[in-house]
């Protein structure tokens, strides 16, 4: 599958060959987009939780945002988006990056901070690796 990474993930506007169960999750985080032999974006229609179709009835990113909720946990479990993927990456970026102490941070803390902004990474990055994609405030 082909996919074109989009804010707020470094790689944005990269387009990559990648396989199909490792370019969904990426798809289904908002960290890209697939993309056809003509890099435009491909429509798939809602994917299924079980038998059941997702529910087209659920918010968009701003009402859930307005609700209280993190741009980055966007859609809800068993909902299908009602909002473009620009739209959720905009309303990502509008909430900032996630609070990161100064000072000494374990790796675990990093990857916590990455999984609250939404931002992919490496299993097995580095410490350093992981300090690298954090966006500054």
């Amino acid at each position: 599958m082909r996919i074109k990474f989009q804010m707020p993930d470094p790689r944005a506007g990269t387009i990559a060959q990648m396989d199909s169960s490792r370019g969904r999750q990426l798809v289904e985080r908002g960290n890209a987009v697939e993309i056809g032999p003509d890099d435009a974006p491909v429509a798939r229609p809602a994917r299924s939780v079980g038998s059941d179709e997702l529910r087209a009835d659920g918010p968009t990113v701003k009402e859930f945002v307005a609700a209280g909720y993190q741009a980055a946990n966007y859609p809800p479990a068993g909902y299908a988006s009602k909002s473009t993927p620009e739209e959720i990456a905009d309303a990502i970026r509008a909430q900032g990056a996630p609070a990161v102490p100064p000072g000494p941070q374990t790796v675990a803390d990093l990857k916590t901070a990455l999984d609250a902004a939404g931002i992919a990474y490496k299993a097995s990055a580095s410490k350093a690796e992981l300090q690298a994609l954090l966006p500054t405030a």
